[in-house]
């Protein structure tokens, strides 16, 4: 690659200190130029794109100095309501029924629950699943510690069991927010004064 760079720079300086060049040795200058660019950027965006070597994990893009509200918006592409440390321990769906605990993050956009893996404690990972808001209905118990929530989309059908952690202050306003989407408080507030 700094090779070609120099050869194109080498060429450059050739066709300058002859004088003024034609056009067909301008046209040969300019696709070198060209060409050698396009290396370059290839190259450089390419080795960004490549999988780590010897099993090292690859690094999100995400800064490490964005917040998790920031970063679970970048994932998803909304803005979000609430974001929660949530600890699946079951879910059951058509086909599938599994229990166990794995660790993730629930998030609450404007019409969708999302799910997001946890990577880190800093940073988080994609989005494992999307559930609509609409229809679904909640049970919760809180502990000194946390909520247990059952999390149910009967007319789908699924059942997601688990444990939402963090700041009471948090998990308050997303269960909050998720009981006025069941009991219809929501679709008043969003219909317009006139009806």
């Amino acid at each position: 690659m700094l090779r070609r760079l120099l050869l194109a720079a080498a060429a450059f300086s050739a066709f300058a200190a002859v004088g003024a060049p034609t056009l067909p040795s301008a046209a040969f200058l300019l696709l070198i130029s060209l060409a050698t660019i396009a290396l370059v950027l290839r190259r450089a965006t390419r080795a960004r794109s490549l999988p780590a070597p010897g099993g090292l994990k690859a690094r999100p893009l995400a800064p490490a100095a964005a917040s998790l509200v920031e970063q679970t918006e970048g994932r998803i592409g909304q803005p979000i309501q609430a974001l929660c440390p949530f600890e699946l321990r079951a879910q059951d769906r058509p086909g599938e029924r599994w229990q166990g605990s794995q660790p993730m993050w629930v998030a609450l956009g404007h019409h969708t629950l999302w799910f997001l893996h946890d990577a880190t404690p800093a940073r988080l990972g994609g989005v494992w699943d999307a559930l609509p808001r609409h229809g679904l209905h909640i049970l919760a118990a809180e502990r000194p510690d946390g909520h247990d929530i059952e999390l149910s989309w009967p007319l789908m059908p699924r059942l997601m069991i688990g444990a939402l952690g963090g700041p009471a202050d948090q998990r308050r306003r997303l269960l909050g927010l998720l009981a006025a989407d069941e009991l219809g408080v929501r679709d008043l507030l969003d219909r317009p004064s006139g009806h």
